[in-house]
C-alpha cells in the first residue's frame, strides 16, 4: 500500500468529519464526502483484504510505514484521534457508507455512545443484518459485560 492511498484515505475521513462538524450528515456535501471516503477506502484495501492505520508517536502508519507527509498535512485528524484514545483503525475491504460514516463521527467526538478505547475495527462486509465492530476488552467492558461477546449498541453523531 502506498502513502499516497493512505493520504486519500485520511483527506476523505478528515473532510466526512469536518462535514459533521459543519453542517449535520443530511445534506448533499455530507453524501458526497462519505462517497469519497467509500472511494478511498476502495483504493486502500485494493491490494489486500484489509489495512491497518495506527496512531504512534504524533504519526500516522499504515500497516507498518509512517505516513510523514500525512501526519503533518492531517495533524488536526490525528490529535483528534488520540484524545479519543484511537490507537488503531483496521478497514476491512468492503466496509460499508454506514460504518465509514460512524467511523468519522467517532474520531470527530459525535458517538458518544460507543467508547473509543484502542482499536476500532470496522469489518462489516455488508448488506448484513447488523454491523459488528471489534473492540478492545477494556472498551467493551465500559458497554457490556465480557462474557456477553456480542453486545447490541447504537450509535449515533
Amino acid at each position: 500500500m502506498s502513502e499516497l492511498h493512505g493520504r486519500n484515505f485520511l483527506r476523505a475521513l478528515f473532510h466526512v468529519s469536518q462535514r459533521m462538524v459543519r453542517s449535520g450528515v443530511t445534506t448533499q456535501l455530507m453524501e458526497d464526502a462519505i462517497t469519497a471516503l467509500v472511494d478511498a477506502t476502495e483504493m486502500l484495501t485494493i491490494a489486500s483484504d484489509e489495512a491497518v492505520l495506527s496512531v504512534a508517536r504524533d504519526a500516522f502508519y499504515l500497516d507498518r510505514n509512517m505516513l510523514a507527509h500525512a501526519s503533518t498535512e492531517f495533524h488536526s485528524l490525528l490529535q483528534a484521534m488520540k484524545r479519543r484514545k484511537i490507537d488503531s483503525v483496521t478497514v476491512v475491504k468492503g466496509a460499508t457508507r454506514q460504518d465509514l460514516a460512524d467511523l468519522a463521527a467517532l474520531v470527530v467526538g459525535k458517538s458518544d455512545d460507543l467508547p473509543a478505547e484502542g482499536t476500532v475495527r470496522i469489518n462489516d462486509r455488508g448488506p448484513f443484518g447488523g454491523r459488528i465492530i471489534d473492540l478492545n476488552e477494556e472498551a467493551f467492558a465500559e458497554i457490556a459485560s465480557l462474557g456477553q461477546g456480542v453486545a447490541q449498541v447504537r450509535l449515533s453523531w
